[in-house]
């Protein structure tokens, strides 16, 4: 295992990485805990998508611990109505239950505190894998609802969804904004998203794929799937 190679992979010159390899670069320094963050720190991204200049920012605010209700406040919806942002999970949390397969964030561990990636990978929710590997058999491992839920990134980008600096979309966003980056105009732009996916969680007839994408945006889950997330939270916490 290597936390160099792991580097190398993440910054796009490397082919493969084993979770081995992402085991280790917890340990390297440039791999940083939660209370090294605070108001005022620098970030630069150096990850397969987001390198360089461009992609720095500085965090407006201390980081969001894990107490998500630290996140609510209110946004414009549109120009007659103000409506209030409420995530029910955490970052942190969310990686740790399963989401994207496993594949969404296994490249940023340079620009997120460790302890979201330790917890992850504790609980097997973090796969970097091979890319050749079917994307719904690893969804279907990794994800709490045990399926594949949502387009490609590709997908994303071809219906222009996706906006620099936040090219991976809106969990990128709520990523940052959790740690402490500030910016009004994306922020109620990303608000106003998570909005309007409130007409899925509104669907009486929800299936397993559509509890899974509202996991992904930070929703409530229902009854059944609530008492599952607590039981994996309080097993990986054994």
């Amino acid at each position: 295992m290597s936390a160099h190679r792991y580097f190398l992979w993440s910054t796009g010159k490397e082919g493969d990485v084993s979770v081995s390899d992402m085991e280790a670069f917890l340990h390297d320094p440039r791999c940083r805990s939660v209370s090294s963050f605070r108001r005022g720190t620098v970030i630069v991204p150096r990850n397969r998508m987001d390198q360089g200049a461009d992609a720095r920012y500085v965090l407006g605010r201390a980081p969001c611990l894990e107490d998500v209700r630290e996140l609510h406040t209110e946004y414009r919806h549109s120009k007659t109505k103000i409506k209030r942002f409420m995530p029910a999970w955490h970052p942190r949390t969310m990686l740790r239950l399963g989401i994207f397969g496993g594949k969404y964030l296994n490249d940023c561990m340079t620009e997120f505190p460790r302890e979201w990636f330790q917890d992850a990978l504790s609980a097997g929710t973090l796969l970097p894998g091979p890319a050749r590997r079917k994307e719904g058999e690893v969804a279907r491992q990794v994800n709490l609802c045990k399926i594949h839920a949502g387009q490609s990134l590709a997908f994303w980008q071809q219906q222009g969804w996706m906006q620099a600096p936040d090219n991976r979309g809106w969990f990128q966003w709520f990523c940052r904004y959790a740690l402490g980056r500030r910016n009004k105009e994306l922020d109620e732009r990303q608000m106003r998203r998570w909005g309007n996916f409130q007409r899925f969680y509104s669907n009486p007839k929800r299936t397993a794929a559509i509890s899974q994408s509202l996991l992904h945006w930070s929703y409530p889950l229902d009854y059944d799937e609530a008492q599952r997330a607590s039981y994996q939270l309080y097993r990986d916490a054994q």
